[in-house]
This record gives C-alpha cells, structure tokens and sequence, in this order.
C-alpha cells in the first residue's frame, strides 16, 4: 500500500510540478523595497523607485563646508516625493525651511525638480546669519 501512494505521490508531482513548486512568500503581500542612499550624503535616502545617476554626481569640499549635487531618476509624481522627503529628513534631524529646503548642523539641502523625471539634490554649507 505504501509503494502504490509513494507512486502515486511521484507521478502527481512529475505531472504537475506547480502544484508542489516553493510558495513565493511575498506573492500576497507587498516585497521590501530596498532602501538606497545618495553618494553625495551618507544619510540622504533616496525614495524607493529612485536612481542616482553617477556621472551627475560633483562634490567640492571647502574650508567652508562641502558643496555637492547629485541627479536621480524617477517617475513618481512631484507631490509624492516632496512628501516622502517631508517626512524622511525630519526624522534624519533635518528642520524644513520649505518643503524643497532643509537645514541640518550648518549646511543646508535644496531638492529641485528639474524636469519631471529628474531631481536635482544640492548640499552647501548654510547661510550664516550676519551679527
């Protein structure tokens, strides 16, 4: 008896091996995206679905502080990326002097839309008040 549900086991699986294929476990829910960050900034995370372009990529650094931009890619909507980053650099200690303008530890990052599928990211150091 055990020989003919070993046989029958083998020939089910030989004929419909989908059928005892490995579960995909994220095929229900939603895969982890990959958090990446820009080369300009330790710290700077680039939005999910966002690609730094390399060659884009200048950095000076100055007794005064760094002075870097670095171009990414995307096709998310405007409003959903200046979100993403209304939330994101807060929380990475950054204050919003607009929601396109950060400051953090006397430098200050402009986030610019430049066409619509590119984002411009620009480190200088801050303005310092006058006395």
């Amino acid at each position: 008896m055990k020989k003919i549900l070993l046989l029958l086991t083998l020939v089910a699986t030989l004929s419909c091996p989908q059928a005892y294929a490995a579960k995909d476990i994220y095929a229900d829910e939603e895969k982890p995206a990959v958090l990446s960050y820009s080369s300009i900034m330790d710290d700077l995370p680039l939005m999910p679905g966002m690609r730094e372009i390399p060659e884009s990529v200048v950095i000076f650094d100055k007794p005064e502080g760094r002075i870097a931009s670095a171009r990414a890619e995307n096709i998310i909507p405007k409003v959903n990326v200046t979100a993403y980053y209304g939330e994101a650099l807060p929380a990475l200690g950054w204050y919003a002097e607009n929601p396109q303008v950060y400051v953090r530890d006397g430098q200050m990052l402009t986030i610019r839309f430049d066409t619509p599928t590119s984002v411009l990211f620009e480190l200088a150091p801050a303005a310092r008040p006058k006395p």
